[in-house]
């Protein structure tokens, strides 16, 4: 499983393939990439963070895409918030 990281150059970008909240700790969603040669990287760091014990918060239907970098959390006001732009492969 983790030798594919070593494979990947693009596996550095962690926050692609498992995206957390810093109000949710220990849970996480796993990324849906859209590059075939990133697919692989949401199952090995899905498989870290079961080794560490989180879990996971909700999965993304197969059909959708959703990488880290289109899910921004933020606070405002006390008020938690998730922007996302998920799409469909």
């Amino acid at each position: 499983m983790f030798a594919q990281a070593h494979a990947n150059p693009n596996q550095v970008y962690t926050r692609d393939a498992l995206i957390t909240f810093p109000w949710l700790p220990g849970r996480y969603i796993v990324g849906s990439m859209l590059s075939p040669i990133r697919k692989a990287e949401a199952a090995t760091m899905e498989a870290a963070a079961l080794m560490l014990g989180m879990e996971p918060l909700l999965r993304i239907p197969e059909h959708l895409l959703l990488e880290g970098g289109d899910a921004i959390p933020f606070s405002r006001e006390g008020r938690r918030t998730v922007l996302t732009c998920m799409y469909s492969g």
